[in-house]
């Protein structure tokens, strides 16, 4: 039976219907693409942990609660200032030294995000992650386009043709093309997450395996006395810091404190070491935790 006979309702459902095939195909072949084995990562910066689960933003944000935890810079409110007589050699990170250089005067919190010099800093992260397939590189960019652009394609393609008939038989076509506009619109709203699905799964065996940290984060102690506050904000983000002594991040980053700290959707539709479905993913990750100078400590393979 062809669809394209078929009257207005029929062939709106028959549209609607069409039209979730292909975005879920899109979707599909999408992740199929980006699937595969979590690699093996040294895990030992958590800096590396919090762009893959948030971007640049949240390597700011860990590194600030960081360099305010071991007392290089001190909060006023939302501000924020280098203390006295610390200079960038005193850390090890780049993006800890662009931050102390950056609070020499003293600034708000909340403006390091909309600083090229500090968006910079953090691109090696973006870097390294892109290397192992955790984030999207030029090739798999391109073929998310091409997805994209083949999806479009079929959907106006389909609506044209029953557009066009209808036309000819002066039957109203109104409804049919507000839902190809919606239909054309969708898949831009999933068709490039942040993360590969590959990434996704990464972040989550990250999440798991630190699970029990953040059941116990409201026991966790100020002052650089471990690095578990930190490796607990760039997993889970700054939310995840309940303890009284980081109540000062839900005064700097009031958005941010205000999360869940999880991965979202909107990650997978935009990404996360947990559930690929290779068993050994998990190990991957490694399990040992550690301090370090820098506020470093975490899980190595």
């Amino acid at each position: 039976m062809n669809p394209f006979d078929w009257y207005g309702p029929e062939f709106l459902l028959f549209y609607v219907f069409f039209s979730v095939l292909v975005i879920g195909g899109m979707v599909w072949l999408r992740n199929k693409n980006e699937s595969g084995p979590t690699p093996k990562l040294e895990l030992s910066d958590p800096y590396l942990i919090a762009y893959l689960r948030g971007g640049a933003n949240e390597v700011l944000r860990v590194a600030i609660v960081s360099l305010v935890d071991r007392n290089l810079l001190s909060d006023n409110g939302s501000k924020l200032m280098t203390r006295m007589k610390v200079t960038p050699d005193r850390v090890r990170h780049p993006v800890e030294k662009a931050l102390i250089e950056y609070f020499k005067s003293e600034a708000e919190a909340n403006s390091v995000f909309s600083n090229a010099g500090l968006e910079n800093a953090c691109e090696p992260y973006r870097a390294r992650l892109e290397s192992v397939g955790l984030v999207p590189d030029d090739a798999t960019r391109n073929a998310r386009q091409l997805l994209l652009i083949i999806a479009i394609l079929l959907l106006v393609a389909v609506a044209l043709i029953k557009i066009s008939i209808g036309v000819s038989r002066e039957r109203p076509v109104t409804f049919l093309i507000i839902l190809m506009v919606v239909a054309a619109i969708i898949p831009f709203f999933v068709w490039s997450p942040r993360l590969t699905a590959r990434g996704k799964s990464a972040l989550e065996d990250i999440q798991s395996l630190y699970r029990d940290l953040r059941d116990r984060s409201h026991t966790l102690r100020g002052g650089g006395a471990t690095a578990e506050a930190v490796m607990l904000a760039a997993v889970f983000g700054v939310a995840a810091l309940e303890a009284e002594a980081f109540a000062y991040t839900r005064t700097l980053f009031p958005r941010a404190a205000n999360s869940s700290g999880e991965s979202s959707w909107s990650s997978f539709c935009g990404s996360s070491c947990g559930s690929s479905s290779d068993s050994s993913s998990s190990s991957s990750c490694g399990s040992s935790c550690g301090g370090g100078g820098g506020g470093c400590g975490g899980c190595g393979s």
